[in-house]
């Protein structure tokens, strides 16, 4: 079985330990995984026993199965677990789901049910490992709500999410139904706007 962590960046957290274990790391806390192997992506082979120190959010470094573990840190024991960089999936829409017609249940719904569909969506794509999903397209903007409020902490964990917001396209143009449909100079200009001012720089 294998257990997929987030990119070893500031701005990140193990949100797969979380989803997978029930056990959350700690702002604060040390934390460290024990697994059964680790694939790191620098070679072909695994590297046996691995031992992971997270530092609040933070993975802040990989040691072999000699490795310390810090005074004091919160050990979680993962047997039979591989440990693997996450996924990332650099094109999806979490608004839609997999059905037939995912367009006439978008246009069905109501902006809270969308959300909570969409937050179920970003859900299972961190269960199967993808821990950073890159959205191209929503509606109102609801992707960067549920990025907002994850960061915020109001939420289950869900994969780090970038989003785009809804598609600036012409008027019948390409999925025109979620809302970003301009025309002309004064048209183009006002989302261009919106989307700057919702804009987020992420540190690391």
């Amino acid at each position: 079985m294998v257990m997929f962590l987030d990119c070893p960046a500031a701005h990140h957290r193990p949100r797969a330990v979380q989803a997978m274990t029930g056990d959350a790391p700690q702002p604060g806390r040390l934390t460290v995984l024990r697994a059964a192997a680790m694939f790191d992506g620098t070679g072909s082979t695994l590297v046996a026993g691995p031992l992971v120190v997270i530092a609040g959010r933070t993975i802040a470094s990989v040691h072999g199965p000699a490795g310390p573990v810090p005074p004091g840190a919160s050990v979680i024991n993962l047997p039979g677990l591989t440990l693997m960089p996450g996924l990332i999936d650099t094109h999806l829409h979490l608004c839609f789901d997999a059905t037939g017609d995912p367009i006439g249940h978008l246009e069905r719904a109501d902006d809270d049910t969308l959300r909570q569909q969409m937050a179920e969506a970003a859900r299972r794509a961190l269960r199967a490992g993808v821990t950073t999903v890159r959205d191209l397209g929503d509606r109102g903007y609801l992707a960067l709500d549920l990025r907002d409020r994850d960061l915020a902490g109001q939420a289950d964990p869900l994969p780090t999410i970038v989003a785009a917001g809804p598609p600036i396209t012409t008027p019948g143009g390409h999925c025109h139904f979620l809302g970003g449909a301009a025309s002309g100079r004064r048209g183009l200009r006002a989302p261009c706007r919106g989307r700057t001012s919702r804009a987020r720089v992420q540190p690391g």
